[in-house]
Parts: C-alpha cells; sequence; structure tokens
C-alpha cells in the first residue's frame, strides 16, 4: 500500500500513506451525509491497524460500531471522531487505555467529549496534510534537501 500514488495538491502526485490518510479524511469531512464507514477506511482515515481498533472496541464502551448485514462492522463519523480521541491520548498524549477512558469519562461528564473528539480529527487531518505538503515540497525542491535545509 505504501507504493501506491495518489493525487496531490495541484495536480502534483504524493506516495504512501500521508496521501491515502489525507484522502480518506477528505472523504469524511466533504461527505457528511455518508452514514457508514468501513474499518478498513477508518484505519486508514486514522493511520491505526484493524486489530487495534478492535481492541479499543472491548475496551471502550462507548465505542461499540453496528454491524451490516455482512457481519462487517460500520462505523459512523461520531465514532470516528471517538476513535480520533483515543488514539491522540494514547498514541500521542501518552495515556494507558485506562487513562484515556477516564478522560475521556471525565470529558463527557463536563461536556466537553463531542468537542474533544471534534478537535482530535482536525488535528489529525492537519498532520495528514502537513506530512503531504512536505512530500509535495520535497518532490517540487530536492535541492532544498542537498542544501541541508530544515524542515518547515
Amino acid at each position: 500500500m505504501m507504493d501506491k500514488t495518489i493525487a496531490g495538491v495541484g495536480g502534483v502526485e504524493v506516495e504512501g500513506a500521508a496521501g491515502e490518510r489525507r484522502q480518506a479524511l477528505e472523504r469524511l469531512r466533504r461527505s457528511r451525509r455518508r452514514t457508514f464507514y468501513s474499518i478498513g477506511e477508518v484505519c486508514s482515515m486514522l493511520g491505526i491497524k484493524p486489530h487495534v481498533l478492535r481492541y479499543w472496541e472491548t475496551q471502550f464502551k462507548e465505542l461499540s460500531p453496528s454491524k451490516n448485514r455482512s457481519g462487517n462492522r460500520v462505523y459512523r463519523a461520531d465514532e470516528i471522531e471517538l476513535i480520533a480521541l483515543i488514539h491522540r491520548l494514547v498514541h500521542e498524549e501518552r495515556y494507558t487505555v485506562e487513562g484515556a477512558r477516564k478522560r475521556i469519562a471525565e470529558a463527557r461528564a463536563d461536556g466537553r467529549r463531542r468537542t474533544e473528539s471534534t478537535d482530535a480529527l482536525r488535528l489529525t487531518f492537519l498532520r495528514s496534510l502537513d506530512r503531504e505538503l512536505r512530500e509535495v515540497h520535497e518532490l517540487l525542491d530536492p535541492a532544498s534537501i542537498e542544501r541541508g535545509a530544515k524542515p518547515v
């Protein structure tokens, strides 16, 4: 999957997972009217593995996706936002699963869970966009790497 070429900004092609994540997040942002997303789409959007997501389902009672007629998990936009929050807490802020569970419960009690989840999804999107722009920059200006220019 890493060798897949994705259309990027201004017709420039960007390779790799960053382009795929950006594309998946952009689909989510644009198509809020779409109701369900597959586990593969969600994992692609957020850069996590399916087994990690299935584990989180066992650890966070709020994360309970429906299943379609075939028995496959399907996620709604609000569940994707919650997954982005869990990802941020566990992988970026280094909470344990138990600590993340407590933090989410506190945010829910204070009425902030929805806001924090939305912010986490936006942050994931912005980081993905930042990675893609860096890749585009390298493609457009390979000399900057040779000159030792530091990334922005």
